[in-house]
């Protein structure tokens, strides 16, 4: 079995293997799959095989400039992070500043999050820039499940502070319950299990 400690310490890289022509991609991790993609298209483009080499320097991840919402019909310009405000200027200045600067990972799609505020208003806690908001669109557009997708996997908040998190735990129960109808015996059931694995896990 394997604990935190040897999945951390465990060998991140990838190679590429050809046996008998079935080639493999093998190793790596899920943050460097653009990575590995390019790697292995570019290296069967090498080999003679009729296929283009990778674009994935020039097609934009979902949200950032250039997407427009939908995969790029043509490859767009290399892709560099955005300089200006992913928010209207009438709608950045009416929000606090930590807040504006959290919504900046949203990229393009800042606003649909911060429209969300109309009917989630608030923040999840006092002194941090989380927004009640985000729990739902983590539900409704990510595919946030747990409590523990969004508190640790959406917006890391458990590995930041896990006390906060666990302040938080009761209000991202409830928002997602709400969101994914979940019935009371599957609410309280994620609560719990969201609760031990801060306190215990984390």
């Amino acid at each position: 079995r394997q604990t935190a400690a040897t999945t951390a310490s465990a060998v991140r890289e990838h190679t590429i293997e050809d046996l008998h022509g079935l080639v493999t991609l093998v190793g790596g991790k899920w943050t460097t799959y653009r990575r590995m993609a390019e790697e292995l298209l570019d290296w069967l483009a090498g080999q003679g095989m009729r296929m283009r080499s990778s674009r994935s320097a020039h097609t934009p991840l979902f949200g950032a400039p250039g997407w427009e919402g939908g995969y790029p019909g043509k490859p767009c310009a290399p892709f560099l992070p955005p300089t200006r405000e992913p928010l209207s200027s009438d709608i950045a200045t009416s929000i606090p500043a930590d807040v504006r600067e959290h919504l900046r990972q949203y990229g393009t799609v800042a606003a649909e999050v911060w429209q969300l505020t109309r009917q989630y208003a608030g923040r999840l806690l006092p002194n941090w820039p989380y927004l009640r908001a985000e729990v739902v669109y983590a539900a409704r557009h990510e595919m946030a499940r747990t409590p523990m997708d969004f508190l640790a996997r959406r917006i890391r908040l458990a590995f930041l502070d896990s006390q906060a998190a666990s302040e938080a735990l009761s209000e991202v129960t409830a928002l997602m319950a709400d969101e994914l109808r979940w019935d009371r015996a599957t609410r309280l059931a994620m609560e719990n299990a969201a609760r031990e694995q801060i306190t215990t896990a984390l």
